[in-house]
């Protein structure tokens, strides 16, 4: 019993000392940091598309040229950690929001895969925050939101410097 006793008040003791040592995990970095360039051309224009009836898959590999034409849609190449270089539309018609859910979906141009709807929780402010090169204020569902959000999901303000 006194054994027991003197081990389990080592182990509470030295427990400070060891975290100490440890530390705790880096925080997440708060934007995603591209690994190479975007791409130089634009996509292809996007095909009609109905919104998203569930979440999406990653799609099979697509097969021919998907950069051929140059698109006519305003937006810009943003990174983002869940699916690398994608080409964002600023026009609200390429996001869909489930406002009762809190998720949100836009329609992208994913190279290799062409236009796809892609779970976007940066929409809502969650989850890693996309490289903007422009930063977010020409995107519809930032500087002109038309949803509200779930109740438990809380929109972070994101402060970027024109250049």
């Amino acid at each position: 019993m006194v054994k027991t006793f003197v081990f389990l008040l080592s182990v509470v003791l030295a427990a400070p000392a060891v975290l100490a040592q440890a530390g705790p995990p880096p925080p997440p970095p708060d934007d995603a940091q591209p690994v190479a360039p975007p791409p130089e051309s634009q996509p292809p224009p996007p095909p009609a598309a109905a919104p998203p009836t569930s979440q999406p898959i990653e799609p099979p590999q697509a097969t021919g040229n998907t950069s051929a034409a140059p698109s006519s849609v305003p937006g810009e190449w943003v990174y983002t950690t869940q699916y690398g270089w994608v080409w964002m539309p600023y026009d609200q018609q390429y996001t869909h929001v489930v406002e009762t859910s809190g998720v949100a979906y836009m329609f992208v141009f994913y190279p290799g895969f062409g236009w796809r709807w892609v779970l976007s929780p940066w929409v809502f402010g969650l989850g890693p925050r996309p490289h903007f090169a422009h930063g977010p204020g020409r995107f519809a569902w930032y500087a002109r939101p038309w949803f509200r959000a779930h109740p438990l999901v809380r929109r972070k303000v994101v402060r970027t410097h024109r250049r």
